[in-house]
């Protein structure tokens, strides 16, 4: 029965030392020097700045399956093979008509469905290959040469991301949204 009460004692004795020891409070400590500045978030980031679609850059109209289909190249080297399968790639488009003034300056993510050179449904969209983004243009109607966009209309810009950036920080805006993208990555709109 002694050495109950004894133990008993002792925990007790501890527990009250380690409440009254676990409230003290040391001296404030001297801060550490200045570390060196931090990489940029967007060092590894490539985006172009708002380009002219230039006529030239059109390809004749050609039968994709079925749908006459035009493409717009651009160089770009930076598109590699760890791009295209681990990275991602954003195109955007704005419009810059002075006529549209409802429209001026909206911006859009492709792949979108517009009505740009005709009043019929029409898609832009984006393929990559090495060293070279698409853009993609045809009719949704099966039918005849979408035309090409004029460059008084509309201007594109990408964005590239390269791999190894978490799925989570990719998450933590909306890539569909290009202000929410720029505002992320501290891209100048």
């Amino acid at each position: 029965m002694r050495i109950i009460k004894l133990s008993y004692f002792i925990s007790l004795f501890l527990a009250t030392s380690i409440l009254i020891l676990a409230g003290c409070e040391g001296p404030k400590g001297v801060d550490g020097l200045q570390g060196p500045p931090g990489v940029d978030g967007n060092a590894n980031v490539i985006y172009s700045e708002w380009l002219e679609m230039s006529e030239e850059n059109w390809s004749d109209s050609f039968n994709f399956f079925s749908q006459l289909r035009r493409e717009y190249s651009i160089d770009e080297p930076t598109i590699n093979e760890d791009i295209l399968y681990k990275g991602t790639v954003l195109v955007f488009m704005r419009n810059i008509s002075q006529n549209a003034s409802d429209l001026a300056g909206t911006v859009f993510t492709l792949p979108s469905i517009l009505h740009i050179t005709k009043p019929t449904s029409q898609y832009l969209g984006v393929d990559l290959k090495n060293g070279i983004i698409k853009i993609v243009f045809h009719d949704l109607d099966g039918g005849a040469d979408p035309g090409i966009i004029p460059s008084s209309l509309f201007e594109f810009r990408y964005i590239i991301i390269p791999a190894g950036t978490p799925v989570s920080k990719v998450m933590e805006f909306d890539v569909n949204e290009y202000f929410s993208v720029t505002e992320y990555y501290g891209i100048d709109p």
